[in-house]
């Protein structure tokens, strides 16, 4: 009854009446709501959460290090940056081989020239590595997720966002976990092989009890607001996939359908414990997604498509030149 009511006040969006702009205005602001409370619950669970014994006896053995990248984009998020890039190379700083790829898609805050002034003996050495575009006129997270992750040297390749907090020794435990198994993806998302289950022709389920796919991304991400994009893999892999399809405009299900790719690539999934789960309030991501709801449908089909044809590797690009690292 409920949903049918949610549905009934979305198909009156844009309508011209005073009630009903107002009942899509309510739903609008609890669905904000909502969001907001489920982050502080989570966050709450996270600081009840002790940070794993077993990262200390991970640091204290003397197996190899992959090189990690953590691959960041940014498009006028320079006030996230401002706030998660300062930590997150203080809580990584003891990885022997780590690197932090920043790709400024043509940002207008001034986000790479904060940078060199703030981290010139990080961007000296390496360990920070900025890449500029000047492009794009409006932001495409397929495309910039590949350029970023393109650019990288590291043998492991973990998406971060902007608004994203690593958590101490996250790239120790990266390592951790590839050195044990190459073919692995990990995310936040709470399904592995269930996730490929079909239903049949009819729409209906197939009879092992399983939820639609959107279902189960909605299940999945519930909880967990600001995580979606925490990806990690290692780069044969990525290359293998194709990287992200690049067919999706705008941002949404792009990392969805990663991960969906690469369970059929055989990835064992492994879920990124919650202590390393961590992100800033991103108060304009829903009115973005509101502005953006043809973009959002186009996304949604070509996600279907994608899952009906059982893509596995794409090689859709947008074809821009005009990268270059910056380095003074």
């Amino acid at each position: 009854m409920v949903r049918k009511l949610l549905r009934w006040i979305e198909g009156k969006r844009g309508s011209s009446g005073i009630f009903l702009r107002f009942l899509v205005n309510a739903k609008d602001r609890t669905w904000l709501i909502s969001i907001r409370l489920c982050r502080r619950i989570h966050q709450m669970r996270i600081h009840r959460k002790e940070r794993p014994s077993e990262l200390d006896d991970i640091k204290r053995r003397g197996r190899r290090f992959y090189k990690v990248s953590f691959c960041t984009t940014c498009k006028d998020r320079g006030s996230h940056l401002k706030k998660t890039l300062p930590r997150n190379i203080k809580d990584n700083i003891d990885y022997p081989d780590v690197e932090f790829v920043v790709l400024d898609y043509n940002s207008n805050d001034g986000i790479t020239e904060w940078i060199l002034r703030k981290f010139k003996k990080e961007t000296a050495s390496g360990m920070i590595k900025i890449y500029q575009t000047k492009t794009p006129e409006n932001f495409h997270m397929s495309n910039a997720k590949n350029l970023a992750h393109l650019n990288a040297e590291g043998g492991i390749l973990c998406n971060l966002d902007a608004d994203n907090y690593t958590g101490r020794d996250f790239a120790f435990y990266l390592n951790h976990v590839f050195c044990e198994n190459r073919n692995v993806i990990l995310s936040h998302w709470k399904y592995g092989k269930r996730f490929n289950k079909k239903e049949d022709s009819s729409g209906k389920r197939d009879g092992t009890g399983e939820k639609k796919l959107f279902d189960k991304i909605k299940e999945s991400a519930r909880g967990t607001p600001g995580f979606a994009g925490r990806i990690a893999i290692s780069k044969e892999n990525f290359y293998r996939l194709g990287g992200y399809d690049e067919s999706f405009t705008g941002w949404g299900l792009e990392d969805a359908d990663f991960f969906k790719r690469a369970t059929r690539l055989k990835l064992k999934n492994r879920r990124i414990p919650s202590y390393f789960l961590r992100s800033l309030y991103n108060k304009d991501g829903r009115g973005e997604m509101l502005k953006k709801r043809e973009e959002a449908d186009k996304n949604r089909v070509i996600f279907q498509e994608n899952d009906e044809r059982e893509i596995v590797r794409v090689r859709k690009r947008i074809d821009i030149r005009d990268v270059k690292r910056v380095t003074a």
